[in-house]
């Protein structure tokens, strides 16, 4: 059971609650082509009480059946009050109709419930459609999604507040297809309003929703990450397969000559990704050991009395020069944080197995090994806020520095925080021997295609990094006329352009490039243009042996004025393609259409216009400019005639009485006139609509009278008051 805080959370986040699930059961129509959807919320104990199923703009009820649905014109109501059982036997499809219910198949009358009740709706007006609409005329969608909202409810005094074998039925929706959505719902827990629960679930078909959690990795970075996880069981496995995350975190070990002679120092660097990564810790424990084994010897300085860098003063060095041949553990840092030079710098801290201690190996000279692989386990390291966390430069981490006359093996366990984000922490283990670039224990041969029905399958993978690649056949020959970029198996498709350019084509030749494959080609080679093949091709061969000077062709024709070869026009004097013998106007015409005329337009319709006149019909200009117009004035020059100015003259100087109290705008004093309004102003002569509205039943106090504010009122409905 699920109260106090816990209730609190699901009724704040409104978000979906292991508890008060929704079952979504089908079963065949019994009329022809429908599926019977029967909606049921589960109560967590026998007591809890069904309140509401609601929609706002916040949590909007959403009813998508694409198919339509059933309603019988039998039942006249929304609910299931007008399944009369009475009728059944002769209208059976009466079972299938769809309705909004809590807890009821048919009326309250006929349930059988001492104190059942059909309940109640109230729904904004401006939807559509409504959900009274949706349940009576077959909707395709419902989605109450306003401030106002909608619901159906019940007190919590009827009998059907109450589950009937552990649920209550809230729907029942009858279609021929798919249906989805969102359903809203208030429950009373051990039927107290107080502590009511309101669940927001989303549904598709059938099923209990939300769907029971599925363990896994959930993370879409991981190697092993599962789309079908729905809860994350800490298994997610980081491997840097994706190629945006190579080479990912990598172990680097250097070598130098040491100061003193026969000696090699060898550093231990850490390779980030990014430079607001943030390096934690280096570790050990029974289950990731930490081993660091220098068979000749680690050389420990008498000089140096910390088990990390900040016993390497500066000052000493130029004294003491084999000071910084010194074993040391660090993050970061060659000598103390003070002298580091790195902003918010800090000495490392460290925390130690008393039974198998880390210091010892960096304060006695000739230690051989380091070792932490108990069930308490050892570590060094900084918090997240110190300098020295982040990388150099370089994107690299100093952790460790050993100085030997030999070689060194073992394994290092490290913590970072990519991006610096602790809650993304990584965990890399390296092996290492000698010196070298090495990767996280299982990134060498972790990562590759792991599905064996691939061509590149890696039997060795042990996380697929969606490099696989299948078979496409196709034709692989860039060559080709039908070469497939696509294709990666050559399956001899191959095709090639013939003589012709065409792709698989059998022309083998086509020398005079016509276009005709040279074995069906009745002259390879060049026709002249009288048609013989190899022809010169000269025009004036195919008719005649020459044609004299001066004529178009070879029967002595020559070009008409039209320029027409053996035409008879003789001139055409204004060249505009009419032969001068059939040119109705050999010239222009003026703009009144005569030939020849100089074209001025007060000649169209009368020789001559009488001064002051607009036209040759005597008409003038009116008041606005007008030909022949009406206006007679325009006084204030605002082009409107002035009998007909609503303003004759400064507009300013006009008195517009908008309210029709006999007093010009520019005279009134606004503010709010109604008398029952708090803020009602007596000198105010027009409303501005300032006035502040007493609002009965708005419960939250919102400004609105809605959906809310009846849930408010069904949490306290029945309670006695002292």
């Amino acid at each position: 059971m699920k109260t106090g805080l816990s209730a609190l959370f699901c009724v704040l986040s409104i978000q979906m609650c292991a508890q008060y699930t929704l079952t979504v059961e089908s079963a065949p129509a019994v009329g022809e082509g429908g599926t019977v959807y029967r909606f049921y919320v589960n109560a967590e104990d026998p007591t809890d009480k069904f309140s509401a199923v609601f929609g706002t703009d916040v949590d909007n009820l959403v009813l998508n059946t694409p198919a339509g649905i059933f309603n019988s014109p039998f039942n006249s109501s929304w609910n299931a009050s007008g399944v009369n059982p009475a009728f059944l036997s002769a209208f059976p499809d009466l079972a299938d109709d769809s309705y909004a219910t809590i807890g009821l198949s048919g009326p309250a009358s006929t349930s059988g419930l001492a104190g059942a009740a059909d309940p109640s709706i109230v729904e904004d007006n401006t939807l559509s459609p409504s959900v009274t609409q949706y349940f009576l005329g077959g909707g395709t969608n419902l989605n109450v999604n306003t401030l106002t909202g909608a619901s159906w409810y019940v007190l919590n005094t009827a009998a059907n507040a109450l589950p009937v074998n552990g649920r209550w039925l809230i729907m029942q929706v009858t279609t021929a297809g798919a249906i989805s959505g969102q359903i809203n719902y208030q429950v009373f827990p051990l039927g107290v309003g107080a502590d009511e629960v309101k669940i927001s679930t989303e549904f598709d078909g059938t099923g209990t929703f939300p769907l029971a959690d599925v363990p896994g990795c959930t993370d879409p970075a991981a190697c092993n990450y599962s789309s079908e996880a729905s809860e994350d069981d800490g298994s997610c496995i980081f491997c840097n397969c994706a190629e945006d995350n190579a080479p990912g975190y990598t172990l680097t070990v250097e070598a130098s000559a040491a100061i003193q002679p026969g000696l090699t120092r060898y550093r231990f660097l850490v390779n980030m990704v990014d430079a607001s990564d943030k390096f934690s810790a280096v570790f050990g424990n029974e289950e990731n050991p930490l081993y660091v084994n220098v068979p000749e010897g680690a050389y420990n300085s008498g000089f140096v009395t910390s088990w990390n860098a900040s016993g390497i003063n500066p000052a000493f060095v130029a004294s003491f020069p084999e000071m910084a041949d010194d074993t040391y553990a660090t993050i970061g840092l060659t000598g103390p944080a003070a002298t580091s030079g790195i902003p918010a710098a800090a000495d490392p801290g460290i925390v130690e197995d008393p039974e198998q201690p880390l210091t010892p190996f960096f304060l006695t000279d000739q230690a051989t090994a380091l070792a932490a692989d108990m069930i308490i386990g050892s570590s060094w390291f900084v918090l997240s806020d110190a300098g020295n966390a982040s990388p150099d430069e370089n994107l690299q981490v100093l952790i460790l520095q050993v100085t030997t006359a030999g070689t060194l093996s073992g394994q290092l366990n490290v913590q970072v925080f990519p991006l610096g984000e602790g809650s993304n922490d990584q965990i890399h283990t390296f092996h290492f021997e000698g010196v070298g670039t090495f990767a996280p224990e299982g990134s060498a041969n972790a990562c590759g295609c792991t599905d064996a029905s691939a061509i590149n399958y890696d039997a060795s993978a042990q996380y697929d990094d969606d490099s696989c690649i299948y078979e496409v056949p196709g034709c692989t020959d860039e060559a080709a006329c039908n070469f497939d970029a696509s294709a990666n198996t050559d399956d001899g498709s191959c095709l090639y352009n013939d003589a012709l350019g065409v792709c698989g084509g059998d022309c083998t030749a086509d020398e005079d490039a016509d276009g005709i494959c040279d074995d069906v080609d009745n002259c390879v080679g060049a026709f002249d243009a009288c048609g013989i093949c190899n022809g010169p091709g000269e025009i004036y061969e195919c008719g005649c042996s020459d044609i004299p000077e001066g004529d178009c062709d070879c029967d002595g024709n020559q070009l008409d004025a039209l320029g027409v070869c053996g035409g008879d026009c003789t001139s055409d004097d204004d060249d505009d393609g009419i032969c001068d013998d059939v040119d109705d106007c050999v010239g222009a015409l003026d703009a009144c259409g005569i030939c020849n005329g100089p074209g001025e337009i007060y000649e169209c319709g009368c020789a001559d216009l009488p001064e002051g006149d607009c036209d040759c019909d005597g008409n003038q200009l009116d008041a606005l400019g007008v030909c022949g117009g009406d206006c007679t004035s325009d006084a204030d020059a605002d082009g409107i005639c002035d009998d007909v100015d609503s303003c004759v003259g400064n507009p300013a100087d006009c008195c517009t009485d908008y309210n029709q109290n006999d007093l010009c705008d520019a005279d009134e004093v606004v503010g709010c006139t109604f008398p029952t309004a708090p803020n009602f102003d007596p000198l105010a002569t027009m409303d501005n609509g300032t006035c502040i509205s007493t609002c009965p039943g708005d419960l939250n106090g919102d400004g609105h009278v809605q959906l809310n504010d009846l849930l408010d009122f069904l949490i306290v409905y029945g309670v006695y008051c002292d």
